[in-house]
């Protein structure tokens, strides 16, 4: 085979290291931390029209001829941090006022090349939007737990780690928040919370120390770059890693809570029905005069309120007129009975109506009864 000469070599070097670099922009990401890269040149040449003995190259530069007095060119490669934290499901979870043991899910990736451990906080959002809703609320945060991998999906006293420990380059693990909605909380209020993972050291034997960039030029050891929020290709593409900063070896991403609960109106009206001297033609509220409450009963919440009760008791200077119950324009009687109404049995000196469930959106009831102004 005819060698090639040195000056023909030296200009295959562009077409070489373009090569090379395009082999490093679509596998570096690959290569693990700690790999040893080692080579060595070989340079063939004539002197006159005389083939020369090949030399190899060294790092301090070698002048012997011949194959294995040269020494390959080594170096380590470095610790690429590089994390994408997102949530899972795209949408909130719903739950009602009191409601505990809420649970938001979110997906963590290892993007980098080294094994890693992660801690998590979370952190009620103030005034965000997601999901085109505007946060108008907090939850109560209570937990925040690691998939183990036994039952998909969370589960109380199987997921209990608080950390993920040792997590391969490319592994990705799923990470639960578990929160309580405040009793407190009406229809529709809207709480964003905030989930940062932090990139620690792995290989501890239990959760590491937070990883750090290495400070500096280039050493012979692993140094440490926090590449987070750039566009390296992964599965996240660019990471838009922004709400806790780039190169901080930290992701936040955002999940949410919506309170659907009843929402109950209830307005209570009254109305002069007759007097004892106008009678029912323009009569007035003098003593003797019969009064009508009307108490309309409305749910216009997302959710339908059950075990609905009304229980009015009888205002001072006025007596019940008995019989004059109506529940949904239905006379009720006044004795504790298979009706839905009463008047002093259940509740002394009050008009109770059990009312049952109220639909969501447009459930409405209402309930009459009568009093004469003592």
């Amino acid at each position: 085979m005819k060698s090639l000469t040195l000056s023909k070599m030296l200009g295959w070097l562009p077409v070489i290291a373009i090569l090379w670099g395009v082999s490093f922009s679509a596998h570096a990401l690959g290569t693990a931390s700690s790999t040893s890269i080692t080579n060595r040149a070989t340079i063939n040449y004539d002197v006159g029209t005389t083939a020369q003995t090949p030399i190899e190259s060294s790092p301090g530069g070698n002048t012997t001829p011949g194959v294995g007095n040269g020494t390959d060119t080594a170096f380590i490669v470095d610790n690429r941090v590089d994390l994408v934290l997102a949530e899972v499901g795209a949408t909130y979870t719903t739950g009602a006022p009191g409601e505990a043991g809420l649970v938001t899910t979110f997906s963590l990736t290892n993007e980098g090349n080294t094994v890693q451990d992660y801690s998590f906080a979370a952190v009620n959002n103030v005034g965000g939007t997601l999901f085109t809703i505007l946060d108008d609320s907090n939850v109560t945060i209570t937990g925040i737990f690691v998939e183990d991998g036994t039952t998909p999906g969370y589960q109380l006293g199987q997921d209990t780690a608080t950390f993920v420990d040792e997590l391969a380059a490319d592994g990705t693990q799923t990470v639960y928040v578990i929160a309580t909605i405040p009793v407190a909380s009406v229809d529709s209020n809207y709480a964003i919370i905030d989930l940062t993972a932090t990139t620690r050291d792995g290989g501890a034997g239990g959760q590491g120390a937070v990883t750090t960039a290495t400070a500096g030029a280039d050493t012979a050891g692993v140094d440490v770059v926090l590449a987070d929020g750039f566009d390296d290709g992964g599965v996240g593409g660019l990471d838009g890693d922004t709400s806790d900063g780039v190169n901080d070896g930290a992701f936040t991403a955002q999940d949410a809570y919506l309170v659907a609960s009843a929402l109950i109106t209830v307005t209570k009206t009254s109305a002069v029905i007759s007097d004892p001297i106008n009678l029912a033609v323009n009569p007035k509220r003098i003593p003797g005069a019969i009064v009508r409450y009307t108490v309309v009963v409305t749910n216009t919440g997302g959710t339908a309120a059950a075990n609905v009760t009304l229980v009015d008791v009888i205002p001072a200077n006025t007596t019940y007129v008995p019989a004059t119950i109506t529940l949904g324009g239905a006379a009720q009687t006044d004795v504790a009975d298979a009706d839905a109404s009463d008047f002093n049995a259940t509740n002394a000196n009050a008009v109770t109506s059990v009312i049952g469930a109220l639909v969501a959106t447009s459930g409405t009831q209402t309930v009459t009864f009568d009093v004469t102004v003592n």
